[in-house]
């Protein structure tokens, strides 16, 4: 089957890159001789670990990159916040409660979302491990459910939903090479963040292809009301996943 290589205008606009970018400039960080104060810790987006990639009225999409060896700053988290691991590592968590700190394993692809809306949790985390954490993550919001009807996508068995509460629904794919991800009909805003893969083709429900080259650590904001079906059409497995917001 041979396939369009139209990539829209939405299309260059909605995926972002800069993974390599963001990894690379983990090394030239500052050692960390500012004051790491509990009291006085930063909201998470201004702590020098975490790269504010996209911010919108929904959402902040945030890069979270920890050297071996090193740690985030003291920060302090208060909007409800979703975490993917795109390299988990072995880490030492910190708390206010806690400072001594507790070991704790950071699954690779592994996703983990947290309730902060409306609290003060402040930590502090320490990659103990021999490789970078790597993290994408989103903050909420707006302190409650916005009210969006998200999908239904049980018709198409290629999305393993993994997550359903009051803020979000989230679906994991993973595609051999060439294998096609079902048409499904997104509702709500979405983010997608790619696990790996090279080559994804989005095919719309009006017949429009979308090309786009990926590569782990790439995320995108997906508006909502739109009907399309995934292809794989590179030459490693393809692992995703979207997260509609509620």
């Amino acid at each position: 089957m041979k396939w369009g290589r139209k990539l829209s205008a939405m299309g260059r606009r909605q995926f972002v890159r800069g993974c390599c970018t963001a990894l690379a400039s983990i090394w030239i960080v500052p050692a960390f001789a500012i004051d790491d104060d509990p009291a006085k810790a930063p909201l998470a987006r201004d702590e020098p670990r975490h790269h504010l990639l996209l911010q919108n009225e929904f959402v902040r999409i945030i890069r979270v990159v920890i050297p071996p060896g090193e740690a985030t700053l003291w920060h302090e988290h208060n909007f409800d916040y979703g975490v993917l691991f795109v390299n988990g590592t072995k880490l030492k968590v910190d708390d206010i409660t806690n400072p001594q700190g507790e070991p704790r394993v950071s699954v690779t692809k592994a996703f983990t979302y947290m309730t902060y809306a409306g609290k003060r949790f402040v930590h502090r985390v320490h990659n103990t491990d021999t490789t970078p954490n790597h993290q994408l993550a989103f903050e909420i919001i707006p302190p409650r459910p916005i009210g969006f009807a998200v999908s239904d996508r049980s018709a198409a068995p290629q999305y393993k939903m993994e997550v359903d509460n009051d803020r979000i629904r989230l679906w994991r794919v993973q595609l051999a090479p060439g294998q096609i991800a079902d048409l499904i009909t997104q509702k709500a805003p979405a983010i997608r963040f790619i696990l790996s893969g090279d080559r994804l083709i989005e095919t719309h429900g009006d017949g429009q292809i979308n090309e786009i080259n990926v590569r782990t650590g790439d995320f995108a904001w997906l508006r909502g009301a739109a009907s399309r079906s995934l292809t794989n059409a590179g030459s490693s497995p393809l692992e995703l996943v979207e997260i509609e917001l509620k």
